[in-house]
């Protein structure tokens, strides 16, 4: 029997600050102010947990390194940092759906 999960979707930064824990399904582009944001988020001792695509672009196309991250390229299915008082969690498989999207950069 699955359990039903209370959350909240929050689409502003400043309440974001009130939670201990966040989720971020991953896509291959973020804007600059948000990955900024994110960080600080993640400094200030929260924890970001990261699932599917590791954010390696920014809206620009420009390289981006998300939480201080080039490429979240490994051989493992979860990689766990942690940045100033926080921590960044990445899973490698999608978190938010019932199957991972097969994304890339060319399809955007």
């Amino acid at each position: 029997m699955a359990q039903a999960a209370a959350v909240d979707i929050v689409h502003s930064d400043k309440p974001l600050m009130d939670y201990p824990l966040a989720f971020l399904s991953g896509a291959p582009v973020i804007e600059d102010a948000v990955s900024r944001k994110l960080s600080k988020y993640v400094e200030k001792g929260n924890t970001l947990v990261v699932s599917g695509a590791w954010l390696i672009r920014s809206e620009t196309g420009a390289s981006l390194r998300f939480l201080g991250v080039a490429s979240a390229k490994t051989t493992r299915d979860r990689m766990e940092l942690t940045l100033g008082r926080g921590k960044r969690i990445w899973l490698s498989t999608c978190i938010a759906q019932d199957e991972a999207e097969n994304e890339n950069l060319l399809s955007i």
